[in-house]
């Protein structure tokens, strides 16, 4: 059994998937595997599998009979994970090439540490601003002081960080037992490790999250209703709160924060003026 599992869901993905495919197969860390859930791809992306199948052990090919959707296939690439920690990987981001390496450190160090992150570039389409996430948090001093600095000021690509598999199984399942959608399911897993105060990081490797739209062979995102965005907010916080109660804060650390969950909601699920653009096109 390898010391890492990688998972990585893709859907027509033939455009970048190979130079995500090279970066992983150069990591200075060596003791993994790579699980590709492929979505019932209808381009190339099956023959660049079959490449990396070929010349490489390690990497291995799945491919769906059907598309399943996309947070069902995260699940699937999850699911084949066969080590005590795991990390996904898009089919269009990239990696210093210490990256495995640098975080398996993290948890070596910290044996409490459920999710290992670094600095983060989301790097957008041409025309379009880039943003750098540097990792600053600290893991000593007061709890909740650290916990609404890892709710706020965390990169949604935290989620592509090296996970304890067990954890993110206990997590990932519970959220979606309440939150089925795909738009803001990292943020709740988030929400719910640092709940656990597992988030730890290192400076010394980086992450790429490249959101480059023009690479997306993927059907587009049909904008939610005013309904439809009112209704996912309500299961959102609901999972937020049931989170918080099974929680091993104190009842008042859980009082507190429970104050904290509508406007978490509103920054990190559908935003106060998405929904009221919404309600302004009934009238």
């Amino acid at each position: 059994m390898s010391r890492v599992s990688i998972g990585i869901p893709v859907f027509n993905g033939a455009k970048l998937l190979e130079e995500t495919l090279e970066n992983l197969e150069q990591q200075s860390f060596r003791d993994f595997n790579v699980y590709i859930s492929d979505n019932c791809s209808t381009d190339a992306t099956p023959d660049i599998c079959q490449k990396f199948v070929k010349r490489d052990t390690r990497f291995h090919h799945i491919r769906q009979s059907e598309n399943i959707g996309a947070l069902p296939n995260f699940l699937a690439a999850r699911n084949l994970a066969r080590s005590p920690l795991f990390m996904w990987r898009a089919f269009d981001d990239l990696s210093a090439d210490n990256y495995i390496e640098k975080l398996v450190d993290v948890h070596e160090r910290d044996r409490t540490t459920l999710l290992a992150t670094c600095d983060i570039l989301r790097e957008a389409s041409p025309g379009t601003k880039s943003r750098f996430y540097p990792y600053t948090e600290k893991t000593t001093g007061p709890r909740l002081p650290r916990f609404y600095r890892q709710v706020l000021r965390n990169s949604a690509s935290w989620y592509y960080g090296l996970w304890r598999y067990d954890a993110l199984v206990e997590i990932t399942d519970r959220v979606r037992q309440g939150f089925p959608d795909e738009w803001a399911f990292d943020q709740l897993t988030l929400f719910g490790c640092a709940l656990r105060d597992g988030i730890r990081g290192t400076k010394e490797t980086s992450f790429r999250q490249r959101k480059i739209i023009e690479t997306r062979d993927y059907i587009p995102r049909i904008r939610p209703t005013y309904e439809e965005m009112t209704a996912r907010n309500s299961r959102f916080s609901a999972v937020c709160y049931d989170l918080i109660a099974e929680s091993d804060l104190t009842s008042g650390q859980k009082a507190i924060v429970r104050k904290f969950v509508p406007y978490y909601t509103l920054k990190r699920c559908d935003s106060a003026s998405r929904i009221i653009r919404a309600r302004l096109k009934m009238w």
